[in-house]
């Protein structure tokens, strides 16, 4: 697959895949983890200050979200594989904007 441009001045580059951060469910912490080695060259790539992504707190871990989904919505369009964690999560966030978020059963992680 070719270079693929998330959004706006931030590429992945084609080295580089979406399979590779492995995403996984952590059911302890509801939440996703994840190999941070292809997300490191993504900040490398782009030139962009590594402590606005590995700093513990929430303003970092919302940057790191919205990059994943950006990059797993980008390589769908280019076609890449599916992810099914990925594909339940924005499930959710589509019935919760439908419904509502109280009306809709949550999985055992998320985004958020």
């Amino acid at each position: 697959m070719d270079t693929v441009v998330v959004f706006d001045g931030f590429e992945i580059p084609e080295e580089v895949e979406f399979s590779q951060l492995r995403v996984r469910w952590n059911i302890n912490r509801d939440d996703i983890d994840f190999d941070r080695a292809p997300l490191k060259r993504l900040v490398e790539h782009n030139r962009l200050e590594p402590a606005l992504l590995w700093d513990d707190n929430p303003a970092s871990r919302t940057l790191v979200r919205l990059i994943i989904s950006a990059w797993y919505v980008a390589q769908r369009r280019a076609g890449g594989e599916r992810d099914p964690i990925f594909e339940q999560i924005f499930a959710e966030v589509e019935a919760w904007a439908e419904f509502g978020a109280t009306r809709v059963q949550r999985s055992f992680g998320s985004l958020h």
